[in-house]
């Protein structure tokens, strides 16, 4: 199924404006199953320039596994192996990130505890083959976040677990690696997820592990500011994201170590710092956060009611006044990874892992069945056909139930609110 290429069923775009009908999703199995096959998590998601999903991802509890990569082309997903896990030993600290540079091609950073090729590697596809390098094998290096610089070079923060429990960034430039610590109070670091402004310069969003609080460092290029988000009474800083808005100012999503009022949202406004309670949540499980084109936040999360489960993935997006909240898939019983990434059309693209047990899970992906706003006709872009369609049913909408998709906003005509949405997502 094309996720650029889909036709609005009726009130498809409803989750984007308010109204009431419940969002349907596409989801897709991409990899995985029972042992040996298990796989999911942890996984990291990018989009493309057309709009497809890449996923890179391996599984924790099981062996034998692999690293592995999956893109999906418009028409069929692929998945290939670029790095293996020999070891007699579990990778329940592994962790991975994904970032596509300019021409689409995926570069990997993760973590392989304990491993004599190094702790902390990157790999990335030149277009013929998979390079691997190590960064490091000096540090007990556990959860780690990469983005690439205007130069496409990588910058990644990782957490050092033994024996100091720092925050680390370490950077290439060039074939040189340089790593520096950015925040030793404490144990401190977990959950660190890593964002780039357009200076190039690097936003931490993480956990200290000692006061169990939400901490966010940022280099202007002057050096490391660092600064305590949230300070509630419940321990929270659980399942950090990060992404920053037009303005480079910096959102943040994670989770308390409750099951009520759980999931924490987090944004500097340019002046000072405010903490929102979006849902309840997992206690202390993973989100994921990206920003639209108005600079609003959306959030994938586990949701569960016990220790015990199941753990639904769900989703929640902002729309200016309220927040709203979705069911993408019931749980099977066991909280796993999910990222989110946004398309052109600020359509949300899930990649999380679902897991019925220990020996079986799936990696998934997962995306909307709306149309991308704009788009009166569907054929994935918005452009003149679309316009000149627009223009012809100006006025009011028929009464059911004739269609009239041009009523991007639901209010029953066709009007200039229909026509700035429509050339808001031309191209």
């Amino acid at each position: 199924m094309k996720p650029v290429a889909f036709l609005a069923a009726a009130g498809a775009l409803a989750l984007f404006v308010g109204v009431a009908p419940a969002q349907e999703w596409d989801i897709t199995a991409v990899d995985g199953g029972t042992l040996p096959n298990s796989t999911g998590t942890p996984l990291s998601l990018a989009l493309d320039a057309a709009g497809y999903p890449h996923i890179a991802y391996t599984a924790s509890f099981n062996l034998p596994h692999d690293y592995n990569y999956a893109y999906f082309d418009g028409d069929t997903w692929h998945v290939e192996t670029f790095d293996a896990w020999p070891y007699n030993y579990g990778t329940f600290f592994a962790d991975i990130s994904l970032a596509l540079d300019s021409q689409a091609r995926p570069h990997i950073a993760y973590t392989k505890v304990n491993s004599p090729e190094g702790e902390l590697l990157y790999a990335h596809h030149d277009g013929a083959q998979w390079l691997i390098e190590t960064v490091t094998d000096a540090y007990h290096a556990q959860y780690c976040s990469l983005a690439l610089d205007s130069s496409g070079e990588p910058h990644i923060a990782f957490y050092h677990s033994s024996p100091d429990r720092d925050l680390m960034y370490a950077r290439r430039d060039g074939r040189a690696w340089s790593i520096e610590p950015v925040d030793t109070a404490g144990w401190v670091g977990y959950f660190c997820r890593l964002a780039l402004d357009r200076e190039d310069h690097p936003h931490i969003a993480y956990r200290q592990g000692t006061a169990h609080t939400l901490k966010y460092a940022h280099d202007d290029g002057t050096g490391w500011s660092i600064t305590t988000v949230n300070d509630p009474v419940d321990a929270i800083g659980y399942g950090v994201s990060i992404a920053l808005d037009s303005l480079d100012r910096p959102h943040i999503a994670c989770t308390a170590n409750t099951f009520t009022d759980s999931l924490l949202y987090s944004y500097f406004d340019g002046s000072q710092w405010h903490n929102d309670i979006v849902a309840d949540a997992c206690r202390a499980s993973l989100t994921s956060i990206a920003i639209d084109s108005n600079d609003r936040p959306h959030i994938a999360y586990d949701f569960a009611v016990s220790d015990d489960g199941p753990d639904d993935h769900r989703y929640a997006r902002f729309d200016g006044e309220t927040w709203h909240t979705a069911l993408v898939e019931a749980g099977y019983g066991y909280g796993m990874d999910q990222q989110i990434a946004l398309d052109d059309c600020d359509r949300p693209h899930i990649g999380f892992g679902r897991r019925t047990d220990l020996n079986n899970a799936w990696l998934v992906h997962a995306w909307p069945t709306m149309a991308c706003p704009g788009d009166v006709n569907g054929d994935g872009v918005v452009n003149t056909s679309d316009l000149l369609a627009l223009l012809a049913a100006w006025g009011e909408c028929p009464d059911p139930p004739e269609d009239c998709p041009a009523d991007f906003d639901g209010d029953g005509d066709v009007d200039t609110s229909d026509l700035l949405t429509l050339l808001a997502n031309w191209g």
